[in-house]
């Protein structure tokens, strides 16, 4: 009985050695830059200044193809390895002085509904997912006062609530007094969807309805000698955690050299990576060991037990 409590001990424990860093059934596998659907060459305009950064202003391309957080973005150099970043969105930095920009949109008009006397307008931002903070109508004519809904979407089927608002516009002799804008809180969609409500009046007219927004930065560690590029679409890449991001209280950002994005590059689907092979083997041999072990330590319980009983 001490024979086998003994080999039942040194399995146990060759079975603890045996078993690999993490998790026991799976090896983490390094990402590989081939899986992300969609890549782009950063090219600098000028050389970095002394802090050795470079900023790139992220576009409608980047955000149709990434995740509406941004989390699976990658920068990555010539010798294929991940290189660390930051993405800043002007809405979270008070510190620095961004100006909003007016977005591409296209407006639909679908005319008013019969059932209820709504104007409803449809804007067509032109890619998914690009950050929209603010809306600015131009009526045809004044002396109007309406409640309006705002919903949004990235496929004109689905559209989720967003916000009601309240637009007017008086001018009557010297009084002047308008409500034409509104504060949007960083919506990420192609399509914003906007219903007015005109009850019994006549229907409202736009000449023109324009959407703002800020265009997010990518800052990130440049070397002269290398190149970089980079590389989106991947659902399943985690949020990375560089230092860099602890860094940026103390870049200056607003003074950083720009860089270019490149024309967008589709990369080949790739196959998820597979597992190592010696990995797989050494899974297989600890679960013989803990089985042969589980059995073992049964033999003995059930010889203690009947020798108990005697």
């Amino acid at each position: 009985m001490i024979t086998a409590a003994r080999i039942t001990a040194f399995l146990f424990v060759f079975a603890l050695c045996a078993m690999p860093s993490g998790a026991a059934d799976q090896e983490a596998v390094k990402p590989d830059p081939s899986q992300w659907s969609h890549s782009r060459e950063i090219k600098a305009d000028s050389k970095p200044a002394v802090e050795g950064y470079l900023l790139a202003e992220l576009d409608g391309k980047v955000y149709d193809h990434s995740r509406v957080d941004l989390t699976d973005l990658r920068v990555v150099d010539n010798h294929g390895s991940f290189v660390p970043y930051l993405i800043v969105n002007p809405l979270l930095e008070k510190r620095l002085k961004y100006q909003i920009r007016p977005l591409q949109a296209v407006v639909e008009d679908l005319g008013v509904e019969k059932d209820g006397n709504v104007s409803t307008l449809i804007l067509d931002l032109g890619y998914r997912h690009i950050p929209s903070s603010k809306l600015e109508f131009r009526p045809a004519e004044p002396n109007f006062n309406r409640q309006l809904e705002i919903k949004a979407g990235n496929d004109k089927q689905k559209w989720e609530f967003i916000s009601q608002h309240e637009i007017s516009s008086i001018r009557m002799g010297k009084v002047r007094k308008e409500q034409l804008q509104i504060q949007l809180d960083d919506l990420r969609y192609r399509y914003l969807r906007i219903s007015v409500y005109n009850k019994d009046d006549k229907p409202i007219r736009f000449d023109e309805v324009k959407v703002f927004g800020y265009a997010h930065q990518l800052v990130f560690k440049y070397e002269p000698e290398k190149n970089y590029r980079l590389i989106y679409g991947r659902e399943s890449a985690d949020s990375p955690h560089y230092d860099i991001q602890q860094m940026l209280p103390f870049i200056k950002i607003n003074k950083l050299p720009k860089a270019a994005l490149s024309g967008e590059m589709e990369t080949a689907k790739a196959e998820p990576p597979k597992a190592d092979v010696s990995s797989r083997k050494q899974n297989i041999l600890l679960w013989v060991i803990l089985s042969v072990t589980a059995l073992i330590l049964g033999g003995l319980i059930y010889r203690l037990a009947k020798i108990s009983s005697v």
